[in-house]
């Protein structure tokens, strides 16, 4: 239930609501959690864990990064500033840029957002529905 608030009072990504590191590339590391892929992008210059999530992770192109950037090579990172609802302080990363080359951007990330805000409320109306149904047919089914 908290998803479905979070997803639903998610703001699109913006200049304001960002902000934005550069610094020199050190590793990205892959995490597959229930078949769902998310990447980690580390810099150099602090200890922070860059967390590209799952549900944006179609926007980056992992491949083309792997083949263009190479350890030392000078990234922009920008990330979601937190709201509320965010249980876990886990930086959100929504834009990659190195070598003048973009791997992920805002532009996908927002479009996820919004697909999120239209899915989510039709599941759960799905669902209301299903359990109604569910309790209805049973109920004439007793009598």
């Amino acid at each position: 239930m908290l998803v479905a608030i979070n997803c639903l009072l998610a703001q699109s990504i913006n200049t304001q609501n960002i902000t934005t590191v550069k610094g020199r590339f050190n590793v990205i590391k892959v995490g597959v959690t229930r078949g769902d892929t998310s990447y980690n992008l580390y810099i150099n210059e602090n200890d922070n864990n860059y967390k590209i999530i799952a549900d944006w992770s179609g926007c980056f192109q992992y491949s083309y990064f792997l083949n263009e950037v190479k350890q030392g090579d000078e990234i922009t990172i920008s990330f979601k500033n937190g709201n509320v609802f965010d249980l876990f302080k886990i930086i959100k990363v929504v834009s990659v840029v190195a070598n003048n080359k973009t791997f992920m951007n805002m532009d996908c990330v927002n479009l996820h957002i919004e697909d999120d805000r239209t899915k989510i409320p039709l599941f759960c109306l799905a669902a209301i529905v299903f359990m109604w149904g569910y309790w209805f047919l049973r109920g004439t089914k007793l009598k």
